[in-house]
Protein backbone atom coordinates (compact mmCIF):
# COMPACT_ATOMS: atom_id res chain seq x y z
CA UNK A 1 0.00 0.00 0.00
CA UNK A 2 1.48 3.67 -0.76
CA UNK A 3 2.11 6.45 1.57
CA UNK A 4 0.05 9.33 0.81
CA UNK A 5 2.86 12.13 1.58
CA UNK A 6 1.76 15.26 2.90
CA UNK A 7 4.29 18.42 2.03
CA UNK A 8 4.31 20.71 4.98
CA UNK A 9 5.20 24.59 4.23
CA UNK A 10 8.33 25.73 5.86
CA UNK A 11 9.37 29.90 4.64
CA UNK A 12 12.92 29.86 3.07
CA UNK A 13 13.00 33.02 5.60
CA UNK A 14 13.03 31.05 8.45
CA UNK A 15 16.20 28.91 7.29
CA UNK A 16 18.37 32.08 5.97
CA UNK A 17 17.31 33.87 9.77
CA UNK A 18 19.41 30.97 11.44
CA UNK A 19 21.77 29.72 8.89
CA UNK A 20 23.30 33.55 8.62
CA UNK A 21 24.87 33.13 12.89
CA UNK A 22 24.98 29.43 13.40
CA UNK A 23 26.62 28.22 10.18
CA UNK A 24 25.46 25.21 7.98
CA UNK A 25 25.17 22.80 10.96
CA UNK A 26 22.28 24.53 11.70
CA UNK A 27 20.87 24.35 8.24
CA UNK A 28 20.45 20.52 8.85
CA UNK A 29 18.98 20.49 12.27
CA UNK A 30 16.46 23.15 11.08
CA UNK A 31 15.60 20.34 8.48
CA UNK A 32 14.40 18.17 11.45
CA UNK A 33 11.76 20.78 13.29
CA UNK A 34 8.59 19.28 13.81
CA UNK A 35 5.15 20.61 12.83
CA UNK A 36 1.77 20.38 14.64
CA UNK A 37 2.16 17.01 13.08
CA UNK A 38 5.62 15.80 14.89
CA UNK A 39 6.77 15.50 11.29
CA UNK A 40 9.90 18.36 10.01
CA UNK A 41 9.06 20.50 8.06
CA UNK A 42 9.21 20.75 4.22
CA UNK A 43 10.09 23.37 1.80
CA UNK A 44 7.51 24.04 -0.85
CA UNK A 45 8.55 23.57 -4.55
CA UNK A 46 10.00 26.78 -6.03
CA UNK A 47 8.29 28.91 -7.91
CA UNK A 48 9.30 29.29 -11.75
CA UNK A 49 11.84 27.66 -13.99
CA UNK A 50 14.95 26.54 -11.74
CA UNK A 51 18.26 24.09 -12.33
CA UNK A 52 19.54 21.89 -10.03
CA UNK A 53 22.98 22.26 -8.55
CA UNK A 54 25.67 19.61 -8.97
CA UNK A 55 27.48 18.59 -6.12
CA UNK A 56 27.76 16.95 -3.26
CA UNK A 57 24.75 16.97 -0.90
CA UNK A 58 24.83 15.30 2.57
CA UNK A 59 21.20 15.16 5.02
CA UNK A 60 19.01 13.42 7.24
CA UNK A 61 16.15 11.23 7.58
CA UNK A 62 13.54 9.68 9.96
CA UNK A 63 10.31 7.82 9.92
CA UNK A 64 7.11 9.50 9.77
CA UNK A 65 3.39 8.47 10.43
CA UNK A 66 1.10 9.50 7.88
CA UNK A 67 -2.75 9.65 8.76
CA UNK A 68 -3.22 6.20 9.27
CA UNK A 69 -0.17 4.77 7.32
CA UNK A 70 2.40 3.53 9.75
CA UNK A 71 6.25 2.38 8.60
CA UNK A 72 6.05 -1.26 10.01
CA UNK A 73 10.15 -0.16 11.10
CA UNK A 74 10.48 3.32 12.93
CA UNK A 75 14.31 4.47 11.49
CA UNK A 76 16.42 7.68 11.28
CA UNK A 77 19.85 7.74 9.87
CA UNK A 78 21.91 9.95 7.64
CA UNK A 79 22.64 10.03 3.98
CA UNK A 80 24.85 11.25 1.56
CA UNK A 81 24.49 11.92 -2.56
CA UNK A 82 26.34 13.53 -5.19
CA UNK A 83 24.49 14.96 -8.54
CA UNK A 84 26.49 15.52 -11.71
CA UNK A 85 26.26 16.81 -15.05
CA UNK A 86 24.69 13.87 -17.30
CA UNK A 87 27.08 13.32 -20.43
CA UNK A 88 24.40 15.33 -22.48
CA UNK A 89 24.09 18.03 -20.19
CA UNK A 90 20.34 18.47 -20.11
CA UNK A 91 19.85 17.07 -16.61
CA UNK A 92 21.49 15.56 -13.16
CA UNK A 93 21.89 12.45 -12.46
CA UNK A 94 23.13 10.50 -9.16
CA UNK A 95 27.15 9.22 -8.63
CA UNK A 96 27.62 5.38 -7.92
CA UNK A 97 28.88 6.58 -4.23
CA UNK A 98 25.38 7.82 -3.43
CA UNK A 99 24.08 5.98 -0.19
CA UNK A 100 21.77 6.58 2.87
CA UNK A 101 22.68 4.74 6.61
CA UNK A 102 20.37 4.62 9.37
CA UNK A 103 19.74 2.90 12.73
CA UNK A 104 16.90 2.22 14.74
CA UNK A 105 15.60 0.09 18.01
CA UNK A 106 15.21 -2.75 16.37
CA UNK A 107 17.97 -3.08 13.81
CA UNK A 108 20.18 -1.05 11.48
CA UNK A 109 19.55 -0.10 7.28
CA UNK A 110 21.47 0.97 4.55
CA UNK A 111 21.16 1.43 0.49
CA UNK A 112 21.99 2.46 -2.42
CA UNK A 113 20.28 5.69 -4.16
CA UNK A 114 20.93 5.68 -7.93
CA UNK A 115 19.03 7.91 -10.37
CA UNK A 116 19.91 8.81 -14.88
CA UNK A 117 17.37 11.75 -14.08
CA UNK A 118 17.77 12.66 -10.54
CA UNK A 119 17.02 16.41 -10.58
CA UNK A 120 15.03 17.98 -13.22
CA UNK A 121 13.51 21.07 -13.34
CA UNK A 122 14.35 21.39 -9.52
CA UNK A 123 12.17 17.91 -8.76
CA UNK A 124 13.90 15.28 -7.57
CA UNK A 125 13.02 11.64 -7.80
CA UNK A 126 15.51 8.15 -7.41
CA UNK A 127 15.25 4.89 -6.50
CA UNK A 128 16.62 3.20 -3.61
CA UNK A 129 18.11 -0.18 -4.41
CA UNK A 130 20.08 -2.74 -3.00
CA UNK A 131 18.36 -1.87 0.48
CA UNK A 132 19.00 -4.60 3.60
CA UNK A 133 17.43 -3.97 7.04
CA UNK A 134 18.67 -5.91 9.62
CA UNK A 135 16.62 -7.00 12.46
CA UNK A 136 17.32 -7.68 15.42
CA UNK A 137 15.82 -11.06 16.63
CA UNK A 138 18.13 -11.33 20.22
CA UNK A 139 21.42 -10.59 21.79
CA UNK A 140 23.56 -12.79 23.62
CA UNK A 141 26.73 -11.93 25.24
CA UNK A 142 27.10 -8.61 23.43
CA UNK A 143 26.30 -10.19 20.11
CA UNK A 144 23.06 -8.93 17.94
CA UNK A 145 21.28 -12.26 16.06
CA UNK A 146 19.28 -10.86 13.22
CA UNK A 147 16.94 -11.24 10.70
CA UNK A 148 17.62 -9.83 7.06
CA UNK A 149 15.16 -7.69 5.40
CA UNK A 150 15.86 -6.84 1.69
CA UNK A 151 14.41 -3.39 0.13
CA UNK A 152 13.87 -0.79 -2.41
CA UNK A 153 12.02 2.19 -2.39
CA UNK A 154 11.64 6.02 -4.01
CA UNK A 155 12.88 9.29 -3.17
CA UNK A 156 11.22 12.51 -4.00
CA UNK A 157 11.82 16.31 -3.11
CA UNK A 158 12.57 19.07 -4.51
CA UNK A 159 15.60 21.67 -4.81
CA UNK A 160 15.65 25.12 -2.94
CA UNK A 161 18.50 27.70 -4.15
CA UNK A 162 19.84 29.73 -1.56
CA UNK A 163 18.71 33.51 -1.93
CA UNK A 164 21.23 35.42 -4.01
CA UNK A 165 24.61 37.05 -2.38
CA UNK A 166 23.55 35.00 0.88
CA UNK A 167 26.36 32.78 0.96
CA UNK A 168 23.48 29.65 2.69
CA UNK A 169 24.23 26.24 0.78
CA UNK A 170 21.57 24.89 -1.58
CA UNK A 171 18.64 22.86 0.14
CA UNK A 172 16.92 19.67 -0.91
CA UNK A 173 13.89 18.54 0.98
CA UNK A 174 11.29 15.58 0.19
CA UNK A 175 9.81 12.01 1.57
CA UNK A 176 10.63 8.79 0.91
CA UNK A 177 8.73 5.52 1.11
CA UNK A 178 10.69 1.82 1.05
CA UNK A 179 8.77 -1.86 0.26
CA UNK A 180 9.92 -5.44 1.43
CA UNK A 181 11.65 -6.68 -1.79
CA UNK A 182 10.51 -10.52 -0.54
CA UNK A 183 7.01 -9.66 -1.74
CA UNK A 184 8.47 -9.23 -5.38
CA UNK A 185 10.01 -6.87 -7.58
CA UNK A 186 9.25 -2.91 -7.66
CA UNK A 187 5.92 -1.77 -10.50
CA UNK A 188 6.89 -0.52 -13.98
CA UNK A 189 7.18 2.49 -14.14
CA UNK A 190 4.03 5.08 -13.26
CA UNK A 191 2.26 1.82 -11.71
CA UNK A 192 0.99 1.79 -8.33
CA UNK A 193 3.02 -0.10 -5.62
CA UNK A 194 1.42 -2.52 -2.93
CA UNK A 195 3.90 -4.16 -1.83
CA UNK A 196 4.30 -4.00 2.12
CA UNK A 197 5.37 -1.20 3.37
CA UNK A 198 8.49 -1.64 5.24
CA UNK A 199 9.22 2.55 6.16
CA UNK A 200 8.54 5.84 4.77
CA UNK A 201 8.83 9.32 6.01
CA UNK A 202 10.83 12.28 5.39
CA UNK A 203 14.15 13.69 4.44
CA UNK A 204 16.48 17.04 3.80
CA UNK A 205 19.71 17.58 2.41
CA UNK A 206 22.29 20.53 2.52
CA UNK A 207 25.12 21.21 -0.24
CA UNK A 208 28.50 20.61 1.32
CA UNK A 209 30.59 20.43 -1.72
CA UNK A 210 30.46 21.58 -5.09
Amino acid sequence: MSVPFRTVVLFVGSVVSVACTTGPDVVASRLQESNDDGGPLLHPPPAGPLDCNPGTYEGTFRSQSIGATRPAFTVNGTFTFRLEKSPQGEFYELADDSVLKGTSAQGSFSANITGTRACVAAEFNSRIVDGNFAYITSTMNGQDNTIAFPFDGEVHGYYNPPPDGSGLPAVFTGTWIVHTSTSGPPPADGGVDDRPVLSGGTWGAYLIAP
